[in-house]
């Protein structure tokens, strides 16, 4: 089993009703494994904000990094999770 760190920053945080939480799974699962694991503790909404209804892919507005490492210049959603990974979920800040 391993124990993933997982933090919410910006829009997600909103959604989400907390700033972190730990969630433990299976190790070596995927960030899209974590992904539908926190759509069922957080919700529907939660859900709705990371994937498109239509074609159940990550909106590109999203932004996820494991370690610092943006997972898209990994494995995209099928990188592995390890025991003690830290996992950012996030939308890009605004400003002006």
């Amino acid at each position: 089993m391993a124990k993933v760190f997982v933090k919410f920053l910006s829009r997600v945080k909103e959604v989400a009703g907390v700033k972190e939480i730990e969630v433990i799974i299976r190790d070596g699962e995927t960030t899209r494994t974590m992904l539908d694991h926190l759509s069922q503790r957080l919700g529907g909404a939660f859900r709705g904000l990371l994937f498109s209804p239509d074609t159940n892919s990550l909106r590109e507005n999203i932004i996820i990094y494991v370690n610092g490492e943006n997972i898209m210049i990994r494995d995209g959603l099928e990188t592995n999770l390890r025991d003690n990974d830290l996992m950012l979920i996030s939308t890009p800040a605004a400003g002006g």
